[in-house]
């Protein structure tokens, strides 16, 4: 099994037959993945094989979350969510079928007051309130959120007060006041943002938002105190692009990202044709807001590494890929 000073590879799931989009901690510690098999997979906590797949969409299931009430929610290309109850021996219900969107769904939140925004290829953010007589979900608001059809893919909450959205076909970042009505705040636009719904990292501490970039764009770097200040660039020169950010239990940074490199041929002249490796890469946050890099496991996948999480209560890092694999990283002791 491979090894790296910051992991080693513990295990491999292959239980996905098409490439991985999402994964996840349930609130029981089980992991989940969503792929474009169209299906979700929940793994047994201590073998990791399946307790359950979940088989209810037409399409690419490319995003899950689960809702304080347990409850999942899947994000789908065939334009539709969907609302599940988790029940004993590992079975599932299927409470609702939303079906607003006219275009892929790209991702969902939950909000406080048991209210959801979903955003997808169709200009809009809907914002869902419960029906206190039936519990089911209704539309309360549709934002529009670009000016074209395609594709409108990250939607993140910025301490609970802005509402982060990003849009490829306009190349635009926006920024919405929550508490206004959704009204639009501040925009940047002429960015190359990555299409992953994982590619976005808040970090609220020191107010600095991290996007990643596409097209030998690396990381976005943006100050958010008051007003949304665009700080810079950076990594631009080898990171090719940038699919996954996460924020681990000790503070560091992990990016799921496609590395540039340069090899030598035979003659010892520089070749000028890239070679592409897929890597996890740490980071840590310097005094001065500076992203430091500390260590990375090259070639963690064959391809685009399209989610990251940290599962504490296994001392592992969990990454999936459009290479269809899950991979189990035990985090080595320093």
């Amino acid at each position: 099994m491979s090894k790296n000073n910051m992991f080693s590879l513990s295990k491999q799931l292959n239980y996905h037959t098409g490439g991985l989009s999402h994964i996840l901690i349930l609130k029981d510690g089980r992991l989940s993945s969503s792929a474009a098999d169209n299906n979700l997979i929940i793994y047994n906590k201590n073998n990791f094989t399946p307790d359950l797949i979940i088989q209810e969409h037409s399409d690419y299931v490319n995003y899950h979350i689960q809702l304080k009430n347990e409850n999942l929610v899947t994000c789908s290309w065939d334009y539709t969510l969907k609302i599940i109850k988790l029940l004993d021996n590992n079975k599932y219900k299927v409470i609702q079928k939303l079906k607003e969107h006219k275009f892929v769904v790209n991702k969902a939140i939950e909000l406080e007051n048991e209210k959801m925004l979903t955003v997808a290829d169709d200009k809009f953010i809907i914002l869902w309130k419960k029906n206190l007589n039936n519990n089911l979900y209704e539309v309360e608001k549709k934002i529009k959120c670009s000016v074209n059809n395609y594709p409108n893919i990250n939607i993140v909450l910025i301490n609970n007060d802005l509402l982060l959205s990003s849009s490829l076909s306009d190349y635009k970042l926006r920024f919405f006041e929550i508490n206004n009505n959704f009204q639009l705040a501040f925009y940047f636009d002429n960015l190359d943002l990555c299409f992953s719904r994982n590619s976005v990292l808040y970090i609220n501490e020191k107010d600095l938002l991290l996007v990643g970039g596409i097209k030998d764009n690396g990381v976005y770097l943006f100050k958010l105190k008051k007003i949304p200040t665009f700080i810079g660039k950076i990594f631009s020169d080898w990171i090719n692009e940038v699919y996954s950010i996460i924020l681990t239990e000790d503070g560091n940074i992990l990016m799921g990202l496609k590395e540039k490199e340069k090899e030598d041929n035979k003659n010892g002249s520089e070749n000028k044709d890239e070679n592409y490796s897929y890597s996890i890469c740490k980071f840590e946050i310097g005094k001065n807001n500076e992203v430091i890099f500390l260590d990375k496991v090259k070639n963690a996948h064959k391809d685009l590494i399209n989610g990251i999480i940290h599962w504490k209560e296994k001392n592992m890092i969990v990454s999936c890929s459009k290479d269809k694999k899950v991979n189990l990283w035990k985090i080595n002791s320093k």
